[in-house]
């Protein structure tokens, strides 16, 4: 937090939950994802896995959010406090880059069943 916004109070800009750039990121996000809180820079958003058969994504993790996990959910229905850690793996896909890792999420279910996903960050 102080390098990007020069505080380390949790307020204003440099809040976990604002989004000075405007990418629709927050910056706890940007943060466990190795983003740049203050630019907009979508290349380590999630992104879909083509590669792999059934369902997966890659993601990243910022080697220096070390205090920071990323855990995958998913949400049968609709019901918006039903989400629940992902049936699935995930697995270290890239450990080639100096300031984070990338990682695979695959989905374990049959291709009828619709899902949502999401990464959550927990501190």
């Amino acid at each position: 937090r102080e390098e990007a916004f020069g505080t380390i109070d949790n307020s204003g800009n440099a809040a976990d939950f604002a989004d000075p750039d405007g990418d629709r990121t927050v910056n706890l996000m940007e943060r466990a994802l190795g983003m740049n809180p203050n630019g907009r820079d979508s290349g380590k958003l999630p992104a879909i896995d083509a590669m792999v058969p059934g369902f997966a994504f890659t993601f990243t993790k910022s080697r220096s959010a070390t205090d920071l996990t990323i855990v995958v959910e998913e949400l049968s229905g609709m019901a918006p406090n039903s989400w629940m850690n992902a049936n699935g793996t995930t697995e270290l896909s890239d450990d080639s880059h100096v300031d984070f890792q990338r990682f695979r999420f695959t989905a374990a279910q049959s291709p009828a069943t619709r899902k949502f996903y999401r990464l959550r960050v927990l501190p």
